[in-house]
């Protein structure tokens, strides 16, 4: 029996020659521009083996994370180091309305990583922003189709600013639109397929909601 193909038509299992892609010296790039040279002793045949590629991924994983916030950086060059009085109602409500489910967890899967309100400025402005503000489990908050029975996993706002379009059916445009559309009925809070009597988020709460988007 041949070995499984996937993709990439490659056997699961399989070297790489340094020379046939050049890019891979990007990769093994220890931050010095040194790219080849480190590639060179690491693979001195030219030939990257499948076990050294598995390492050079894990070390990626191991070391990956989000660069830093621009919009944080603008602010912190500016001296601006706490939270306007919009940004902070803007935090106040997103407390009040939505942190529920987008928990301002440093780790979605524990819920012993979830930082207390008064935390919060310190770490949203900070450059790398470690709050995550998604959780484990389901919430069906109206945006269809559902991708699981149980609704859709509360997803991560880190950099919402620039995850356009927004929900699972890519129906908002803008951190805006998402905010405007929002509805509260009853103890329920839905992001689409409202009853007509259920009630929208205040103009004003509603733009402040945004502006402490913006920064997460």
């Amino acid at each position: 029996m041949s070995p499984t193909r996937h993709g990439s038509g490659n056997d699961p299992w399989f070297s790489l020659r340094a020379s046939e892609h050049p890019w891979l010296n990007l990769l093994f790039d220890d931050g010095t521009g040194s790219g080849a040279a480190h590639l060179a002793r690491l693979a001195p045949n030219g030939t990257i083996e499948p076990e050294l590629q598995r390492r050079a991924l894990m070390r990626f994983l191991m070391a990956f994370s989000h660069r830093p916030n621009p919009r944080v950086m603008l602010r912190l060059e500016r001296g601006q180091g706490s939270f306007t009085a919009e940004e902070q109602r803007g935090a106040a409500a997103f407390r009040d309305r939505c942190e529920s489910c987008h928990s301002a967890r440093l780790s979605a899967e524990l819920a012993t990583t979830r930082v207390p309100f008064d935390g919060w400025e310190r770490l949203v402005l900070e450059p790398r922003g470690p709050i995550v503000w998604a959780r484990d489990g389901y919430e069906r908050t109206g945006i269809v189709p559902y991708v699981h029975a149980n609704g859709a996993r509360p997803s991560s706002l880190r950099r919402i600013a620039d995850k356009r379009p927004y929900f699972t059916n890519g129906s908002a445009t803008s951190l805006d639109l998402v905010v405007r559309g929002a509805r509260l009925d009853g103890e329920r809070f839905l992001h689409g397929g409202a009853p007509d009597a259920a009630e929208a988020i205040p103009k004003d709460e509603a733009a402040a909601l945004v502006a402490f988007l913006r920064l997460l």
